[in-house]
C-alpha cells in the first residue's frame, strides 16, 4: 500500500492510503527459473552418471521408479558438539578456586 496526500476539495488535504496499481505478477523482475544443470549424480538403477536433471528424473521415471524426499534436510541438523576430556573438571577446579 502506498499513501498519498488527497485534496478534500473545501481547502483541506488529508494522507491516505490509496491503492497501487498492481500490473505484474510477481515483485521479482523475473520469473523463477530451475536450472538444468546439476553436479553429478549416480544413478543406483542403470549404473549412470548424470548432470542434467531432466536426463536424470527422465532415466529414473523409465526405469519404473520414483524421485521421493528432499536431500536438503540434513544440512539443517546441528553438528555434535565435542567436547575434550578433562575440560569440564579444568573449568570447575578453576572456577571454584576464584571463589
Amino acid at each position: 500500500m502506498a499513501y498519498a496526500w488527497i485534496d478534500c476539495g473545501n481547502g483541506r488535504s488529508v494522507f491516505r492510503k490509496v491503492r497501487e496499481d498492481v500490473r505484474q505478477r510477481s515483485h521479482l523482475p523475473a520469473p523463477r527459473i530451475r536450472p538444468d544443470g546439476m553436479q553429478a549424480v549416480w544413478n543406483p538403477v542403470d549404473n549412470q552418471t548424470y548432470e542434467s536433471r531432466s536426463a536424470y528424473e527422465r532415466a529414473v521415471k523409465d526405469a519404473g521408479c520414483e524421485i521421493v524426499g528432499d536431500d536438503a534436510g540434513h544440512w539443517n541438523k546441528p553438528s555434535p558438539t565435542i567436547e575434550p576430556e578433562g575440560v569440564r573438571e579444568d573449568i570447575i577446579s578453576a572456577w571454584n578456586s576464584l571463589t
